[in-house]
């Protein structure tokens, strides 16, 4: 079973604990390298794709994994070039989301920004809301999902605790942060579009149900708990 699914240019790629696994180019069903399939061993546990802005030659791959980040160039089997990010940071599995050009996710040293840049190997890194460190240390392995809310301008961490963490963002800058608490742990979110514009996320929790999130008034009845301290 697969942990990470994506389609990068008319190819299929699966991730299988350390190896990345490419169909052959618009055939999901043919994965032999006679037909064209091809397989890149990472050396550790993949943890996401997500897609980057890449250069002249067209998109480029992220392929996370637990010690290193990866983009993949090229254009197709033929002459995909895979090239390791400087730096030497790996991301933890689903808490990786697109953010406008960039790629946020969280790593052993908190929240981290994968930016674009014109230096050698063309991505770099740049931390973020080191504020709330000793909060994200403290749950430190209970990470379990993450999801991007455009109409927001946020990225929200989720962990196992019932907590979340959101990111407040003006373009690629944070401008505030704040702690969230579900009353429930969040095991998987989706955020997307309707067919009318309305952006919707939903999410499945341990008791089985599937919850609608941002909408009302109320906490799926109870009252919403909230404070300032000044």
């Amino acid at each position: 079973t697969p942990s990470h699914v994506i389609v990068h240019r008319f190819y299929l790629l699966l991730s299988f604990r350390g190896s990345v696994q490419i169909s052959a180019l618009g055939s999901p069903y043919a994965w032999t390298v006679v037909l064209g399939g091809a397989e890149i061993a990472m050396g550790d546990d993949v943890t996401g794709f997500i897609p980057q802005g890449g250069n002249s030659t067209g998109a480029a791959l992220g392929i996370f994994t637990k010690s290193r980040t990866f983009i993949l160039y090229g254009t197709s089997s033929a002459n995909f070039s895979l090239v390791a990010s400087a730096g030497g940071i790996g991301y933890l599995a689903y808490t990786l989301q697109p953010v406008g050009t960039n790629t946020y996710g969280l790593t052993a040293r908190g929240i981290q920004n994968l930016v674009a840049t014109q230096n050698y190997g063309d991505f770099d890194f740049a931390s973020v809301a080191h504020q709330v460190n000793p909060f994200i240390t403290l749950r430190r392995g209970l990470a379990t999902a993450s999801t991007t809310l455009r109409t927001k301008d946020q990225y929200r961490l989720y962990y196992s605790d019932n907590s979340c963490l959101c990111l407040g963002l003006t373009g690629e800058k944070i401008n505030g942060v704040m702690p969230l608490d579900y009353g429930m742990p969040v095991r998987c979110i989706v955020t997307d579009t309707l067919s009318t514009g309305e952006e919707v996320t939903y999410f499945g929790s341990d008791d089985g149900y599937v919850y609608r999130d941002n909408i009302g008034g109320t906490m799926d009845g109870d009252a919403v708990e909230a404070w300032v301290r000044l």
